[in-house]
């Protein structure tokens, strides 16, 4: 078709944007194969308040790292991190700070990973199922918080209370 309408460099181009196209989805489909997600998190978990956990991110693939990857939790907590590389066949622990917007028991479904590896042109993503259940205590805060110690002795104690100036205040 190019020899005869004399348009050969829109074909080449043309050629060529979709021959990386299919490159970029064959690959994105390989980087995202054969990884596995645990997700760990503190004891002690409060509500609005973000705590420090990770991810253990593990490439079962004999061959081949992952890169680029973003690790998204999908429901119960808002937890985001990015993971740089994963080498073939090893494990790699990522931090990430998880926030729970509700107490009590709160359950964990599924995290997402994503990647636009290798170009940035087609963004994948696979849903990993990873059922939990945790417990989220109230939140705390700076009115119920424990008064911080001044001293010895009594009249030293009392400092951190709140007073109206009364004799039942003292």
């Amino acid at each position: 078709g190019a020899v005869n309408t004399g348009n050969n460099l829109v074909y080449l181009v043309l050629g060529v944007l979709l021959a990386m196209l299919v490159v970029a989805n064959v690959l994105a489909e390989w980087n995202l194969r054969a990884l596995q997600v645990e997700r760990r998190l503190p004891g002690e978990l409060f509500e609005g308040v973000p705590c420090a956990g990770g991810y253990v991110l593990r490439n079962v693939r004999w061959r081949g790292a992952a890169w680029l990857l973003e690790l998204i939790d999908r429901e119960g907590a808002d937890a985001h991190t990015l993971v740089e590389r994963c080498p073939a066949s090893d494990s790699v622990f990522v931090a990430a700070d998880f926030t729970f917007h509700r107490r009590g028991y709160v359950q964990l479904a599924a995290v997402r990973i994503e990647s636009s590896f290798p170009f940035g042109l087609v963004r994948r993503w696979r849903d990993l199922s990873l059922p939990g259940e945790v417990l989220v205590y109230p939140r705390v805060s700076a009115r119920h918080a424990p008064l911080a110690p001044h001293g010895e002795g009594d009249e030293l104690a009392d400092r951190g209370r709140p007073s109206d100036g009364g004799d039942f205040a003292g």
